[in-house]
């Protein structure tokens, strides 16, 4: 698999793309890469069910109802406003946020994760190069200092 040899760049550089390329795709280095990705996936899965757990959702849809915060939903590949059920709030965190976090993570191998949107701020990371439950963090929080 590796990395390819088709640019006059690459040809130039074959050699050691070929020494990379040995690393790259042994099945020992890509089964350890594949475990490692597994334990953060697992260590974020379980801080985000205790972070969700944790959350009081039933005062955050009360505020949105009182206030009129709205989202913009597809329902029926239909677009329209609404205040989000609680449902909806839950699978926007997980799908969305969750998600985007989790690849900055494990993918891109950032130590920190911070987004917002619909209210909701999400910030997860790690504070070791050996992300374990002890060092790893996942909190959720609902910013009601910037609705207007």
């Amino acid at each position: 698999m590796g990395y390819k040899i088709n640019s006059t760049w690459t040809r130039l550089r074959e050699k050691d793309i070929n020494r990379l390329n040995e690393i790259i795709d042994d099945e020992y280095f890509n089964e350890k890469l594949i475990g490692r990705k597994l334990n953060i996936l697992k260590i974020f899965e379980e801080l985000l069910d205790e972070e969700l757990d944790r959350l009081n959702f039933d005062r955050i849809h009360n505020f949105m109802k009182e206030n009129n915060w709205v989202w913009s939903i597809y329902e029926n590949n239909k677009l329209h406003e609404a205040v989000p059920t609680i449902k909806q709030m839950i699978d926007f965190i997980k799908e969305d946020l969750f998600k985007n976090a989790l690849f900055d993570l494990i993918e891109l191998n950032k130590k920190e994760y911070v987004a917002s949107s619909g209210g909701f701020i999400l910030c997860a990371g790690t504070n070791s190069e050996y992300p374990s439950r002890d060092n790893c963090y996942l909190n959720i929080w609902f910013d009601i200092s910037h609705f207007k």
